[in-house]
């Protein structure tokens, strides 16, 4: 007998706006970024604070100003 059920919304996932970027648009931001700063740095700029604060933004996550006042 097979336990399969579906999932429900609420208990079992909640719907989220979610924002990304493309490889281009992350290569263009790490090379706007300064150039004194090493690649692995400017890298996890991009990776965890950047996307972290696009993410806080829900639905205004296109928003790159507001993101940036965040962090």
């Amino acid at each position: 007998m097979s336990l399969k059920r579906a999932l429900k919304e609420g208990p079992d996932f909640e719907e989220r706006t979610a924002w990304g970027i493309d490889l281009c648009t992350a290569m263009n931001l790490l090379d706007i970024l300064p150039r004194d700063i090493p690649l692995p740095q400017r890298s996890h700029f991009l990776e965890k604070r950047l996307l972290f604060a696009i993410q806080q933004q829900g639905e205004t996550g296109y928003d790159i100003i507001q993101a940036l006042k965040f962090i």
